[in-house]
C-alpha cells in the first residue's frame, strides 16, 4: 500500500520554515502514529493523530504506523512504512508518497507497528525495549531515522547501543548496591538510591568528625559514646570501646571511600561510564565490611545522633 492511498498531502514543495500538512483520509476512526522522525514535526514520537505538520529543513524521513479501520470504524490493520521528504532541486521540499521510500546507498531499514530498526554488519539495532533476544536496543528511533537518511553514521547508532548497554548495568548496579546498603540498616530500600547516597555522604561525614572528636578529646568522650553503645546493645559497659570504635572508622572510610566513588560519577552526570569503578569499589567495600557487618547501620546511625544532640546542647 502507497501512502497516497491512505495519508493526503497539503502545501507540497514548501521552503524551509514552511510546513507539510500530513492528515488521514479513509476515515475517522484511523489514527497516525509516529515511531521516529529525522526532520522536525508538530508530532511528538508515540503521539497519535489525524493531522499533522512536516518543517523540513533538508531531505529526511518519517517512520509512521496508521490505523486503519472500516466505514464502521472498526479496526482492520496497520500499515507501517517510511515517508521520505525529499528536496525538489529548486530548494523546495515536498512528501513522497507516490512511491516506497528506500534509504540511500543501500542502508536497510524497516519501520514496524510500533519500533524501527536499522541494519548495520548484519546486526539488527532496534526502537523496542520489550526484545529480550536478537539485536541491540537503541531508545532513540529518531537517531535511527537519521542513520537511514544518512544524517547520521553508523557509529553514532552502535555508540548509542553502547551506551544504552552501559546505562541498564548501571541501574542494575545501582539497584544492587542499595538492596546491600539496606542490608547493613544504613539506608531506605525504598528511598531512590541516589537520594540515598546523598544521605549517607552528610551520615558519614557527622560520623567520621565524631570519632575523630573522640580521637582527639580521648577519655573525655568516652563516657557518653560507651553509654550511647550500650543503649543500643553494641558493646557491654565498661567493655573495649577503643576497639570497637576502631572498627566502625575501618568501615566508615571504606564506606566513605565508596560513596565518593558513587558522587563523582553522580557529579558527571554519566554514572554508566563509571560502572567499573564503582564495581570495584563496591566489591572492596564489601570486603572490608565481612560477614559480620549487617547493622553497620547501628554503629554509625547512634554516634552521629549523639554527635547532633551534643551540638544542640551547645548552642
Amino acid at each position: 500500500m502507497l501512502p497516497k492511498q491512505i495519508l493526503a498531502v497539503s502545501k507540497n514543495h514548501v521552503v524551509p520554515g514552511q510546513g507539510i500538512s500530513i492528515s488521514t483520509i479513509r476515515g475517522k476512526s484511523d489514527w497516525i502514529v509516529l515511531r521516529g522522525t529525522s526532520v522536525q514535526t508538530s508530532l511528538r514520537v508515540g503521539e497519535e493523530t489525524q493531522a499533522f505538520v512536516v518543517y523540513p529543513c533538508e531531505s529526511g524521513v518519517l517512520a509512521l504506523s496508521v490505523r486503519l479501520t472500516d466505514k464502521r470504524g472498526k479496526f482492520l490493520t496497520w500499515a507501517s512504512f517510511f515517508l521520505g521528504i525529499e528536496n525538489d532541486g529548486h530548494g523546495k521540499f515536498y512528501a513522497v508518497t507516490d512511491k516506497v521510500w528506500v534509504p540511500p546507498c543501500g542502508r536497510i531499514g524497516q519501520a514496524y507497528d510500533s519500533y524501527v530498526v536499522v541494519m548495520i554488519d548484519n546486526k539488527a539495532y532496534h526502537s523496542a525495549d520489550w526484545i529480550k533476544d536478537g539485536g541491540a536496543y537503541v531508545s532513540d528511533p529518531n537517531l535511527l531515522c537519521m542513520y537511514l537518511s544518512m544524517n547520521a553514521d553508523a557509529v553514532d547508532v552502535v555508540r548509542a547501543a553502547v551506551r544504552q548497554e552501559a546505562e541498564k548495568d548501571a541501574r542494575d548496579q545501582l539497584a544492587e548496591i542499595g538492596k546491600q546498603l539496606t542490608a547493613w540498616g544504613l539506608t531506605n530500600c525504598d528511598t531512590p538510591i541516589l537520594d540515598q547516597i546523598a544521605g549517607l555522604k552528610k551520615m558519614f561525614d557527622a560520623a567520621h568528625e565524631a570519632l575523630e572528636e573522640w580521637r582527639i578529646r580521648g577519655k573525655e568522650l568516652h563516657e557518653p559514646i560507651m553509654e550511647t553503645l550500650c543503649l543500643h546493645n553494641l558493646t557491654c559497659y565498661g567493655g573495649y570501646s577503643e576497639e570497637i570504635v576502631a572498627e566502625v572508622k575501618t568501615k566508615l572510610d571504606a564506606l566513605m571511600t565508596f560513596v565518593a566513588t558513587i558522587d563523582v560519577a553522580v557529579d558527571r552526570n554519566n554514572f554508566w561510564d563509571f560502572r567499573g569503578e564503582v564495581h570495584a569499589a563496591f566489591h572492596a567495600l564489601f570486603s572490608t565490611m565481612g560477614k559480620n557487618s549487617s547493622l553497620i547501620g547501628e554503629y554509625i546511625n547512634p554516634i552521629v545522633h549523639m554527635r547532633m544532640k551534643r551540638k544542640q546542647k551547645q548552642k
